[in-house]
């Protein structure tokens, strides 16, 4: 709730996100986890989209 105070939430929203991206990238190499490719591909798209929201969010 302090963070909506302090900026708009479309520029707050992109940061949680930000979590999935590293657990995937820690589950890959430290974990060494399965289906490694499709994750990282997802991960990629979810970082696009991070991106995209902060930008013009």
């Amino acid at each position: 709730m302090m963070a909506m105070k302090l900026a708009p939430l479309a520029s707050i929203a992109p940061i949680r996100e930000i979590g999935t991206v590293v657990g995937t990238i820690l589950g890959i190499l430290v974990l060494k986890e399965k289906q490694g490719v499709r994750r990282i591909i997802m991960s990629a798209v979810i970082t696009c989209g991070i991106i995209s929201i902060a930008i013009w969010g």
